[in-house]
């Protein structure tokens, strides 16, 4: 099959994994209709079929080098990264572990001196990974999503890490498991978003999430909300404009930061409400009320 065509065959049905693929057209695929013949491994069987495909010019190659043999991309062609950054034909990206860890399609790119170990994690849409960055695991990195500076994704076990939209990962930050960190989400500093918590943000608004901030276990940090080194956790959630801070701040169980609430070096948890208004300094309960909280 000739190299310019990418992802051929997620355009072929069956259950199978192993296929020879044939495209029967002339040499130069131009995008359009094409016959694609499937042959069973065992050569039992095949199925011809009329799909549609796309066809691209491949975006780069892999070459190894070093005593480890490690597998870098090399740029096919001139293109521009979401940050502005013309990436020349060409030009060093980072090492990766497997072609499918980086799309052909869109402007994605993982620059020099960041890494990719895992043949599982996949980069994608306009994805930037850049800096000393790093994705493991099951991780995905994908929309106009960055990742940067020493910050990693890791999908470890069977979760599937996701940084998508406009979100961005970065400083020494970690989003890990099947924690999912999207729209206009910030998190920074040496915060954590794991298990299968959830930090997002729509519209203009913006969740930032920084210091040593954890948020885990099924909680939700949402809006134009801040959390400064406090620990969420359970099915706790932050949203609205809320703002979180301390690094002796709990919040958890049922609780809910909402509105333009400001929580200070407290422990609030149970199913615990604090809303419009609220500015809670030093506090703990279980049963806190003050305020609403829409849903």
């Amino acid at each position: 099959m000739n190299e310019s065509v990418s992802g051929l065959s997620a355009f072929i049905g069956g259950s199978g994994t192993s296929r020879t693929l044939n495209v029967e057209t002339d040499s130069t695929l131009v995008a359009g209709k094409y016959k694609v013949t499937v042959t069973a491994i065992d050569g039992s069987k095949s199925v011809t079929k009329n799909v549609d495909i796309t066809v691209v010019r491949p975006k780069f190659k892999i070459v190894e080098e070093g005593i480890f043999r490690d597998k870098r991309i090399i740029a096919l062609r001139t293109f521009e990264t979401i940050d502005g950054v013309v990436v020349r034909k060409n030009a060093r990206g980072g090492i990766v572990k497997d072609e499918y860890n980086l799309s052909h399609f869109g402007r994605s790119w993982i620059t020099e001196n960041a890494k990719v170990w895992d043949s599982k994690a996949r980069v994608f849409g306009h994805a930037l990974v850049d800096d000393n960055a790093q994705l493991r695991g099951s991780a995905r990195v994908y929309g106009y999503a960055r990742v940067y500076d020493t910050a990693e994704v890791n999908g470890r076990g069977s979760g599937t890490a996701r940084v998508s939209g406009n979100a961005r990962v970065y400083g020494n930050a970690r989003v890990y498991d099947s924690a999912r960190v999207y729209g206009n989400a910030r998190v920074s500093g040496n915060a954590r978003v794991y298990d299968s918590a959830r930090v997002y943000s729509t519209g203009y608004a913006i969740a930032q999430v920084y210091g040593d901030a954890r948020v885990y276990d099924s909680a939700r940090v949402y809006g134009n909300v801040q959390v400064r080194d406090a620990h969420v956790f359970d099915s706790a959630k932050v949203y609205g404009s809320a703002r979180v801070y301390g690094n002796t701040t709990r919040i958890h169980r049922t609780a809910k930061i909402c509105s333009d609430a400001e929580v200070r070096d407290s422990q609030i948890g149970g199913d615990s409400v604090v809303g419009t208004g609220a500015n809670i300094e030093g506090r703990e309960s279980d049963s806190l009320r003050y305020g609403e909280c829409p849903d």
